[in-house]
């Protein structure tokens, strides 16, 4: 049996890195190329995420029956088959992405952006590059997720460990050393793509066991699966419509300019995300695997685990962002004018993202049992009112007045879709989830968090004062969030008594 704790661990050094290295570049990247540069490489993760709803969902759907194959559901034949019929999917699909992409290049370029200083040949040249990096960025995601349904985290986070340093490192050797552009940014991202997507079909053809036949496309192996998948379709849609489609729109109704501190401060906020994601990810083969054995006791267990930990690590992030937007900022960037013009939205912003972080583990507890009807219904309500509010409140109160919208969307969330999702899946766990779970994490951190912002020094614009201050201030809410929640205090109570001995 894997181990939970060891997957955790791994999950987080590779979260923790790759934001790390990530975020450490991006005020050099803005250096380099500017920031309307910043803002198309910006709106590129914003296509990969729309291009995951031609994943027809069968990424998730592949990752959860790896794991079901581990809990005994799947021979060594019927999963091979499954894999090579949703491989062959998958490359088609692969394959749809780049020629979609490719195609509206010219018309992005030249007619979609409000460029200053950017060419529009330059913009149109990286839309070329980026059509490819999609594609393969698509089939990195699709066999990371088998290997994750194997329970292969720690491999898959030590190599990601690796490729984020490879990404993010070497393209800043790239740019200074070989060409400051925006091609060959993307260009450089592309070859490091072709490595990971080689390596990760290596190590999940060696994994998975020999089949007694060759394996081959199965119409029943996708049959199989086509009603969750067909449940992930719909959610990823919702999803999308709700986290990408400021950015989509916004990048069209936006001077280039502002549409890159919107970016920027997007990017900030979503560290909510790359610190629950780990967590998330690590729990959820495991809780897959014990709704497979109908092991619920466990998997109510692993259920307020997880929330605890991703309410004690996701509020001192939030809470420092929300009260300390502009200094995290310029202590980050180094940019004063960068802090000025991102802060307002930050702070605003990240209210919504720390709520949106708080309702992934219920999200995955429903996933992990084979649930997608609860989170689409809630979605969709959740969709009708976005869409429409970003083309009102953007004339009215511009990028804050969206920002705000974000957060009362996901209040909502909070204050309807978990006593619905507990009624339904988890009797008599609602107020554990809402006191324990996520209310005590928040007031611990809180105080800290409250005190520092009421008695801070004058630090003026020094960044590594503010480094400093901060990173204590993050570390104190971190203990008090972690000694108000009642599962991790009293493990770490455990550890700490067995590492004394």
């Amino acid at each position: 049996m894997r181990s939970i704790k060891l997957s955790l661990t791994t999950n987080f050094l590779s979260q923790i890195w790759g934001a790390l290295i990530g975020f450490l570049f991006i005020p050099v990247y803005v250096r380099i190329l500017g920031i309307e540069s910043y803002g198309i490489i910006g709106f590129f993760a914003t296509l990969q995420a729309w291009f995951i709803l031609l994943d027809l969902g069968l990424t998730p759907a592949l990752s959860r029956e790896m794991s079901r194959y581990l809990g005994g559901a799947y021979s060594a034949q019927a999963i091979r088959n499954l894999l090579r019929s949703l491989e062959l999917i998958c490359l088609a699909i692969a394959l749809i992405i780049l020629v979609s992409i490719f195609t509206a290049s010219h018309f992005f370029g030249y007619q979609w952006f409000k460029a200053g200083q950017l060419a529009a040949q330059s913009i149109q040249n990286s839309l070329g590059i980026i059509a490819i990096l999609v594609a393969l960025r698509y089939l990195e995601g699709f066999y990371r997720a088998a290997l994750i349904g194997l329970q292969l985290q720690v491999w898959c986070n030590l190599w990601n460990i690796f490729l984020a340093a490879l990404r993010n490192i070497g393209v800043i050797g790239v740019l200074i050393w070989i060409s400051p552009t925006l091609e060959a940014y993307f260009i450089w991202h592309t070859l490091v793509s072709v490595l990971a997507v080689g390596l990760y079909v290596y190590k999940l053809n060696d994994e998975l066991p020999q089949a007694p036949a060759k394996a081959q496309f199965s119409v029943m192996a996708v049959k199989g699966i086509w009603k969750f998948a067909g449940g992930m379709v719909a959610i990823n849609f919702i999803s999308m419509m709700l986290t990408q489609m400021d950015k989509l729109l916004l990048s069209k109704l936006l001077d280039l300019k502002i549409y890159g501190y919107y970016i920027l401060a997007a990017t900030l906020a979503g560290i909510c995300y790359m610190v629950v994601g780990p967590i998330t990810s690590g729990f959820f083969p495991f809780m897959v695997e014990k709704s497979t054995r109908d092991d619920h006791q466990t998997l109510t267990t692993y259920y307020h685990q997880g929330s605890q930990l991703v309410a004690a690590a996701t509020t001192p992030v939030a809470l420092i962002l929300l009260f300390f937007a502009q200094p995290a900022i310029y202590m980050w960037s180094g940019n004063l004018e960068l802090a000025q013009n991102a802060a307002p939205i930050l702070s605003v912003l990240v209210i919504g993202c720390y709520l949106n972080s708080l309702m992934w583990m219920p999200y995955q507890f429903q996933l992990a049992n084979g649930i997608t009807k609860i989170i689409l219904f809630g979605n969709l309500i959740a969709t009708f009112i976005f869409v429409p509010g970003i083309y009102f409140l953007l004339p009215l109160h511009g990028v804050i007045g969206i920002a705000w919208l974000w957060g009362f969307i996901n209040c909502g969330f909070i204050l309807i879709i978990i006593p619905v999702m507990h009624q339904i899946l988890l009797k008599g766990e609602m107020w554990k989830w809402y006191l324990q779970d996520t209310l005590m994490p928040f007031l611990g951190a809180l105080i800290v968090v409250l005190v520092a912002y009421f008695t801070q020094p004058h630090l003026q614009v020094n960044r590594f004062l503010w480094f400093f201050y901060l990173s204590g201030v993050g570390l104190l809410a971190i203990i008090a969030s972690v000694a108000a929640s009642n599962l991790l205090r009293k493990y770490s109570i455990q550890l700490i008594r067995g590492a004394l001995r």
